[in-house]
């Protein structure tokens, strides 16, 4: 369910800078109420993908929309490509885990196409840690990062055509990337609350 949509004429959403949803197949409360603390963000909100597909003209209304599963989405594939549709439009993603996991739990459609998704590939989770490996210390992806650990995480991935990989895990799993036209991210950690 949609909580608290910002509207395009509330004064906060005019003078403030990036606007976030969070749109997984999952529970992220932890997630935003860390982001809210920021002054960057003027608007951080939450759609469970678990129950629906939420509208281009919602994903219009943000900046950035974040997606991951834990769960399963209630329509991959509507899901992919409403968010290939809001790319297209100028809106920028980041997918994290677990959607490139196995047809059950996968993120499909559109956004899963070299065209926009900087990795593909996947066929399964990890569940053991692993540390940041090489690494693009110049990116801004790793500005002031110098440890990275996690266990939950995308195998086999594989690095698209034309996308810049950013990071890569002490065990050769891709980390993080951008597809070339810089809207579609892939940072290969886990954000949800079952962490």
């Amino acid at each position: 369910m949609l909580e608290s949509l910002p509207d395009r004429t509330d004064e906060t959403i005019l003078t403030g800078s990036l606007k976030v949803l969070l749109a997984p197949a999952d529970n992220a409360t932890k997630l935003t109420d860390l982001l809210k603390a920021f002054p960057d963000f003027s608007a951080v909100n939450y759609f469970d993908a678990r129950t629906g597909v939420p509208p281009l003209d919602t994903l219009k209304l943000y900046d950035v929309v974040l997606t991951w599963s834990f769960y399963p989405y209630k329509d991959a594939e509507d899901m992919g490509d409403v968010l290939a549709d809001y790319v297209d439009q100028g809106g920028s993603v980041i997918m994290f885990p677990f959607s490139f996991y196995t047809d059950t739990f996968s993120l499909k459609g559109r956004i899963k196409e070299a065209a926009y998704s900087p990795f593909g590939g996947g066929g399964g989770g990890h569940w053991y840690p692993a540390d940041l490996g090489t690494h693009d210390d110049s990116h801004p992806f790793m500005e002031e990062i110098t440890s990275v650990r996690d266990p939950y995480r995308d195998k086999d991935l594989t690095q698209n055509s034309g996308s810049t990989l950013v990071a890569s895990w002490s065990d050769d799993e891709l980390l993080a990337g951008v597809n070339g036209s810089g809207n579609v991210a892939v940072l290969n950690t886990y954000p949800g609350d079952s962490y």
